[in-house]
């Protein structure tokens, strides 16, 4: 940003005073006419100028789009305000003592101890503000499953001075309580002062001087090598075999009508389930859910399942569709020496899977002696919808799976 919020609202009161606190600021801006109301606008005015200004963004959000697909990671705390924990990384925020009780429903929770843009009344600026604070995490549930947290989770420090007396209190109450047995935390910082370093050795942490973003890289690195954890170019593939299929299913419909050759159904069903799919991995990148291979292998084998079980009691529509969304995992599941030696099958039909659509011409004609009784269910199909010399029969985003689960 051009400036720091403290520094902006520290021109505003006209505060000199280098060793002034943030709490002390904001509680004299609080003491103008302007007041809590007014605090609470230009806090929103700070984040909505940071999101207007996508380089701005982009920089704020280095660290969270890292975060965002490592998936081992599913619970944070934070003192800023922002949401960008839940918008780019997918979490739950937990802001008062009785959204504890519904901690588990969230897969990636984010506890913000200071409150939240998206809840201006949350907010913890000023003095008074940290003082009540201060109570809630002493004697609320809040801070008792904070306390739980450091007692029983490793604890990285990323991005954060280690400075707030509320916080402070906290860490320190459950590592003295803990004795021997607290856990190793984690101070990561690019720029460690010899004063912050002469504190923060005191605290029993670990340093490392090194840049968040590139700490999580390497970290998410190394998982990647001894792990099931598939590396972030994954998703740059998958976009890119998203347009071979939307070009593929516009060749097809620009190329053939279901009219007159019925078997292209099993085709252009087979390449829904195959963008549905590849869509839906991209829209949950934000949890990491596809990150995990083991996952990548479980979606792989039930929608293929699925396929076979719908091929069996003849609903060839549904199976195709299951076909392709299977596939799209698959490929997803690949190394990536092996999705870059291999084209992905663009095209369908019962027994035959092929990669481009010269190859799919070429066999058109054929296909239906491959599988008599799915082209009588395509001419079927077509009987009863008329209109298919000019429209498009899509398979709809989801299934009947009460049909072939067991």
């Amino acid at each position: 940003m051009p400036n720091s919020f403290y520094n902006e609202i520290k021109h505003i009161v006209g505060v000199s005073d280098e060793n002034a606190t943030f709490p002390e600021v904001m509680q004299q801006f609080c003491s103008s006419p302007s007041g809590k109301v007014g605090l609470i606008q230009r806090i929103k005015d700070h984040f909505d100028y940071a999101y207007a200004h996508l380089s701005i963004y982009k920089d704020a959000t280095r660290f969270h789009r890292e975060l965002a697909t490592f998936f081992p990671i599913d619970t944070i705390v934070t003192t800023n305000w922002d949401s960008y924990f839940e918008d780019i990384c997918a979490a739950t925020p937990f802001i008062e003592d009785r959204d504890i009780a519904l901690w588990e429903v969230a897969d990636r929770k984010v506890l913000k101890i200071h409150g939240s843009i998206s809840n201006f009344g949350s907010i913890v600026a000023t003095t008074t503000d940290y003082e009540a604070c201060n109570e809630r995490l002493k004697k609320g549930l809040l801070g008792a499953h904070l306390k739980s947290l450091l007692a029983t989770r490793s604890t990285v420090f990323v991005g954060y001075s280690l400075k707030d007396d509320d916080f402070l209190q906290v860490y320190d109450s459950v590592r003295e309580s803990l004795s021997d047995f607290h856990r190793q935390a984690y101070f990561i910082s690019p720029d460690i002062s010899a004063d912050d370093r002469s504190r923060l050795t005191a605290m029993n942490l670990f340093l490392i001087e090194t840049d968040g973003t590139f700490f999580l890289s390497q970290l998410k690195g190394h998982s990647t090598k001894h792990r099931c954890i598939a590396p972030d170019d994954m998703y740059d593939d998958v976009i890119k075999l998203l347009v071979s299929v939307e070009e593929a299913h516009s060749w097809l419909h620009d190329h053939y009508n279901a009219q007159k050759y019925p078997q292209i159904l099993f085709c252009s069903w087979y390449q829904d389930g195959l963008k549905h799919a590849l869509e839906r991995i991209l829209r949950l990148r934000a949890t990491g859910r596809y990150s995990d291979l083991h996952q990548i292998s479980h979606s792989f084998r039930a929608y293929h399942g699925y396929a076979e079980r719908y091929r069996k009691i003849r609903r060839f529509d549904d199976a195709s569709y299951c076909y392709g969304y299977a596939n799209a995992y698959l490929y997803a599941g690949l190394t990536a020496e092996e999705r870059a030696s291999m084209d992905a099958p663009l095209f369908f039909y019962f027994d035959a899977e092929l990669q481009n659509s010269s190859q799919y011409r070429k066999a058109l004609k054929h296909l239906p002696d491959l599988h008599k009784t799915a082209f009588k269910y395509a001419e079927g199909v077509v009987k009863r919808h008329p209109y298919l010399s000019s429209h498009v029969l899509h398979h709809k985003d989801q299934l009947d799976l009460s049909l072939v689960q067991k």
